[in-house]
């Protein structure tokens, strides 16, 4: 058995796997708090792109481009914060879990800098950013990344 830490999650979340192997077919099983989906982004994700409502990541190069070719400008924050959403897609997760995930970013209750953060995501990424249809905002909870994934890109 051998445990993995999750580089964008707190010391406190582990990811346990239980390694089984036959002759050469070994099968990574994973258990505790990883699911279908997430492991299936997961394994997009080293395929170095992910695609969703016309808009493709390339994870090489940190790039967001929309179906017409062109590029969106997200600094560094903006994809990190896109690919924790992208990581957590259709889970709702609150500010504090947010604020977990992005490593070395103090926090208090009250800190509006997740909000501000989805604000300027919103901003880049909605086709609308005053009716949000990707990052929907869950009342009393937090956000949760509403675009079905894939691995297609523009040109696909």
């Amino acid at each position: 058995m051998t445990i993995s830490r999750n580089p964008f999650t707190s010391a406190k979340s582990l990811r346990v796997c239980d390694l089984s192997c036959a002759g050469q077919d070994c099968r990574k099983k994973l258990s505790c708090h990883v699911d279908v989906h997430s492991h299936a982004v997961a394994t997009l994700w080293l395929q170095k792109t992910l695609a969703f409502d016309g808009l493709t990541t390339c994870s090489d190069t940190l790039e967001l481009i929309e179906s017409t070719g062109a590029q969106c400008n997200l600094t560094n924050g903006d994809f990190k914060f896109l690919k924790i959403f992208l990581d957590h897609a259709k889970r709702a997760m609150s500010r504090e879990t947010l604020m977990n995930l992005i490593v070395g970013m103090e926090w208090t209750p009250l800190d509006p800098d997740i909000d501000n953060q989805v604000a300027r995501l919103r901003k880049k990424i909605e086709r609308d950013p005053t009716h949000p249809e990707i990052i929907r905002t869950v009342r009393g909870i937090g956000y949760q990344f509403t675009a079905a994934i894939g691995p297609d890109g523009p040109g696909s």
